[in-house]
């Protein structure tokens, strides 16, 4: 298994099935990822449409939990996860076709602790039904993750954890979890695994679509 995806699902009826949709229109065989979906106490129809995409796909795994927020969400999935690299998707977000198998083969690669790549924010208005991942600069980023977190990361880009492939050895080795109960949960959770990697790898790879909508966690 080389990859597991992971993605909370709460009240997202909407949205949960195009992000489903995206990730399998990302050039990779089934038998290559899993993704764990995480209902995190869904009252709304978020769940049976999980299920219909399920029935054409084998690699989706569930989980069922209260109404524990999305650390805990995160934390399960990486419990449960068994592929060689870890990928955080929010349900509400898209992935641009063919992104993810660039993204991976240069993971395998390099063997990176984390992988970052590139995304766009789009309100729903904006969104339409598929784009093409893009490769917008070939230069390529490789130090440390003390060197990338002093000389690149921005936290006025955002401290997000879904543009990134985590190394799930290093994840585990470091005992690496998100913290419960708080919100901005991605910015700790990601200046420990910058000050811990041993190898960064950054592309400027545009593949994940960052949905604005106002009813979200962060707004």
């Amino acid at each position: 298994m080389r990859l597991s995806i992971i993605i909370p699902v709460f009240n997202v009826e909407k949205y949960i099935g195009p992000c489903l949709e995206s990730i399998y229109r990302q050039g990779l065989s089934d038998r290559d990822f899993e993704v764990i979906g995480v209902n995190d106490g869904s009252t709304d129809n978020s769940m049976k449409v999980v299920e219909e995409i399920r029935g054409h796909h084998d690699n989706i795994q569930i989980i069922h939990q209260n109404h524990d927020g999305p650390s805990v969400c995160r934390n399960a999935g990486i419990v449960m996860a068994k592929g060689d690299y870890v990928l955080f998707v929010d349900s509400d977000d898209l992935l641009m076709d063919n992104g993810l198998s660039m993204l991976l083969r240069k993971a395998l690669e390099t063997a990176a602790d984390m992988v970052v790549a590139d995304f766009m924010r789009q309100n729903d208005d904006e969104i339409i039904s598929v784009y093409d991942a893009q490769l917008t600069d070939t230069h390529v980023v490789d130090k440390s993750g003390l060197d990338y977190y002093v000389e690149d990361y921005d936290p006025g880009v955002g401290s997000f954890i879904w543009r990134i492939l985590y190394r799930r050895s290093f994840l585990n080795r470091h005992h690496i979890r998100l913290m419960p109960g708080v919100y901005y949960e991605d910015i700790p959770f990601l200046q420990e695994c910058l000050l811990k990697a041993q190898r960064v790898i950054g592309i400027h790879l545009l593949y994940y679509i960052y949905r604005i909508r106002q009813r979200s966690c962060t707004y």
